[in-house]
Parts: C-alpha cells; sequence; structure tokens
C-alpha cells in the first residue's frame, strides 16, 4: 500500500517526505516545493478514487528561494535520490542530464550524506556566469548600433576617398595621424594600379578549341572557324601566350588556360 502525506496542497510520497525532513535537519537552511515526478492509484473507496502521488521534490535555499539548487525523490525502482548540477555520474551519459546529475541508494542515509554534500546555495561565479551573457549581449548591442549610425553618417566608400587621398597629398596636406600618412602614401604610390583593378571587370571571350573547329564568342556573338589560323590576330596572339602556361594560370592583360581546349582571353 502506497503512503502519502500532504504536502503544499498535494500529495507526496511518505518516503520523499521523511527524506526531506531528514535533510532539513542536516541543513535548516534548505526548502522544498513539490517536483514534477508522480505516481498514482486507485484507492479503496467504491467507487475507486484515482490518486495523483508526488514522488519528489525541489530544493531551495531560504536565502535564495527562486533558484533551485536541485531535488530529492524515490523511485519505482525503490531508490532514493537527490539530484544537483554538482552531481558527475558518470554511469549516465551527459545527454542524460537529469540521471548525471542525480545519486542512488536504497539506503535513505547514503542520500542524506549525498544532499549534504551537493546541495549547495549558487556561488557568486555560478550566478555570474549564467548571467553575464545576457549584459554582453546589451552592451554588444549598444556598441553595434552606435556602429550603425557612424557608418550611415560619416561611412566614406573608397571610391569617394581615394580621389581625396590624392587631392591632400596634391595640396601638401601634413597629415595629424601615421595612420592617414600611411594611407595617403599608399594611395600616391599605387594610384595606378588601383584605378585599375579597383572596380575591375575587363571584358573576356571564352574560345572553345575543338579537334575540328574553334568555337569563339563576342559581344553575345558566336562565331565557329576551322582552326586557331582563322581567328582574328588579337585573339590568335593571346592565345598563342596562353599555349605555353599552366593550367588555371592568369596573365594580366591576356587572360587564363582554364582546361585543355578552353581559354578565357581578355579583350
Amino acid at each position: 500500500m502506497i503512503k502519502y502525506e500532504e504536502f503544499l496542497g498535494s500529495y507526496v510520497l511518505q518516503e520523499v517526505i521523511d527524506l526531506m525532513n531528514e535533510v532539513k535537519k542536516k541543513n535548516p537552511l534548505l526548502t522544498f516545493t513539490l517536483g514534477g515526478n508522480r505516481t498514482s492509484f486507485f484507492d479503496e473507496q467504491v467507487p475507486p478514487n484515482r490518486v495523483e502521488v508526488k514522488t519528489s521534490l525541489k530544493v531551495h535555499d531560504i536565502r535564495d528561494p527562486d533558484k533551485e539548487l536541485g531535488g530529492i525523490g524515490y523511485d519505482t525502482e525503490e531508490k532514493y535520490w537527490v539530484r544537483s548540477r554538482l552531481i558527475s555520474n558518470d554511469k549516465y551519459g551527459r545527454w542524460n542530464k537529469s540521471q548525471h546529475e542525480s545519486r542512488y541508494s536504497k539506503h535513505m542515509k547514503n542520500i542524506i550524506k549525498q544532499a549534504s554534500t551537493y546541495l549547495k546555495p549558487f556561488s557568486f561565479d555560478e550566478i555570474k556566469a549564467e548571467h553575464e551573457l545576457g549584459m554582453d549581449r546589451q552592451i554588444h548591442n549598444k556598441s553595434s548600433q552606435m556602429h550603425a549610425k557612424v557608418n550611415n553618417k560619416m561611412r566614406i566608400d573608397f571610391t569617394t576617398a581615394f580621389p581625396e587621398l590624392l587631392h591632400m597629398h596634391n595640396i601638401g596636406y601634413i597629415p595629424a595621424t601615421p595612420k592617414m600618412a600611411e594611407a595617403i602614401s599608399w594611395a600616391v604610390e599605387n594610384k595606378k594600379e588601383i584605378e585599375k583593378y579597383y572596380d575591375y571587370k575587363p571584358k573576356k571571350c571564352m574560345i572553345w578549341v575543338r579537334p575540328n573547329s574553334v568555337v569563339y564568342e563576342i559581344d553575345k556573338v558566336v562565331t565557329q572557324v576551322n582552326s586557331t589560323a582563322d581567328l582574328p590576330e588579337d585573339l590568335r596572339g593571346k592565345l598563342f601566350v596562353l599555349d605555353v602556361t599552366d593550367k588555371g594560370e592568369f596573365v594580366e592583360d591576356v587572360g587564363m588556360k582554364q582546361e585543355t581546349g578552353i581559354y578565357w582571353v581578355l579583350l
């Protein structure tokens, strides 16, 4: 026959009530609330009534009543148990968090001892680790919002900044910071290359050299000739250069041999 006792408006298994009372003797600062584990049975009334009984209690510290330290209970295998974040029970995998963080015993005294060891209040470092990410996120959001405002109002893209840097150099501007001086110097030294490659979109032509024909396309017009000798002179000259290069090697102002029979020529 299942024995139980009323606690906080619900029926709680007698073994769990007894365990709670013994744990409280060891640590009077602990308080208990109803847990989620339960069982049910039909009593001997006519007609019988279904009775639900809690088989676990949550454990709190009276100094932090909203923080759950763990739990205690009694399971269907007639074992007492205690659960705590400080327990690491390697009999169970970490994926099974509830069991991994629990100790079990058929003897109440063993669980009372485990409860005294592991049902400890949260430390400052634990609380900090739990909540710091939320604060850091708020700080990061403030910074990100300001970055967005600065970028929106003050950001200058390179096509705007580059001629300004050249202008500053030409009028004899003396930079106030080494970084600005470095930027102006680099812009002046690399002016030709920057102007060529910053918005680099060269016109290209694919040439497909087949065993018995050569096909190429210029301005969306596809043309087929009998051999490379029949190609326009500028294409033929660049194709000759690419023939002696390695596959995938980009040749400036010429093009690239992508694979056997496939060439890209820059126009």
